[in-house]
């Protein structure tokens, strides 16, 4: 197991989740201006709204670290240690954006923590579909494509998840799908001969 922490580097991701609550704590209401294709302007965008992306993309590469068909053919159950790597990093960092944001320290908290949810669901799909390399493809694009095509104020359709307020249930259902799909996926993975 010792070996098995080391080689899905669980301390540096545990720090990683850890910095990223207290990066969206500290960035408060702060946004950067990005472009609208829908309404032709620059809309602000909740830095801590995108913050997860990179939490992301470092839980990813830490659960689908080690050669791929060394662990399919262990005899413990590696893959189940990596969904559950997964789930827990996911399950603190929720709890602290709940804290977060219903102690009124960071209105997004709970946003950030759903966002952090979704893109590792749609990464861990990424990863099922194109492999390890291009397993940060899919949420990153998915971001950048809620970000150019969001309408600004008002309330979002499910789909633009990403950009909702933490109040939004259909945000917050839409992303747990997506992690619920990409852990099953995950959890179903096999090495494909020629794949990664």
């Amino acid at each position: 197991m010792d070996l098995w922490t080391r080689v899905h580097q669980v301390a540096r991701t545990a720090l990683t989740m850890g910095c990223t609550v207290v990066l969206v704590a500290l960035a408060g209401e702060s946004a950067v201006p990005a472009p609208s294709l829908v309404r032709g302007a620059l809309i602000g965008t909740p830095i801590a709204l995108a913050l997860p992306l990179a939490a992301a993309a470092v839980l990813i590469r830490a659960a689908t670290a080690g050669p791929a068909v060394l662990e399919d053919v262990a005899v413990r159950p590696a893959r189940l240690y990596g969904a559950v790597l997964v789930a827990a990093a996911c399950g603190g960092v929720l709890a602290a954006g709940v804290v977060l944001t219903w102690g009124g320290l960071q209105p997004l908290g709970f946003a950030a923590a759903r966002n952090l949810l979704g893109l590792t669901g749609l990464a861990l799909i990424g990863n099922r579909a194109h492999g390890r390399a291009a397993a940060t493809v899919l949420p990153t694009a998915y971001l950048f494509l809620t970000l150019m095509v969001r309408h600004g104020a008002g309330p979002m359709p499910p789909w633009l998840w990403p950009l909702a307020d933490s109040s939004d249930v259909a945000a917050a259902v839409t992303a747990a799908v997506a992690f619920a799909c990409g852990l099953v996926l995950h959890l179903r993975a096999r090495h494909r001969p020629g794949g990664d």
